[in-house]
């Protein structure tokens, strides 16, 4: 889960691997950021899942990691 910057909205990750959009008020999914399906793959279908996502500091971006090996408690190896 990763609140967003107005304070009013949270995103999530579902079972297919879109990230959707929710309002904290009613907890109601307003909006999908990122359909899985949509993504380019070599096989023509998704084959891998990423581990984690980040926003730009405007929120027009995002970042998926993928294959993130945990090196220390807190760090990661991409």
């Amino acid at each position: 889960m990763r609140s967003l910057k107005s304070g009013e909205h949270f995103t999530n990750v579902d079972d297919k691997n879109n990230i959707i959009k929710y309002e904290y008020k009613t907890g109601n999914a307003i909006d999908t950021i990122l359909k899985a399906e949509t993504l380019p793959f070599k096989s023509g279908k998704m084959d891998f899942s990423f581990d984690e996502y980040v926003f730009s500091n405007d929120e027009t971006k995002l970042l998926l990691s993928t294959a993130t090996e945990s090196i220390f408690r807190h760090s990661t190896k991409e």
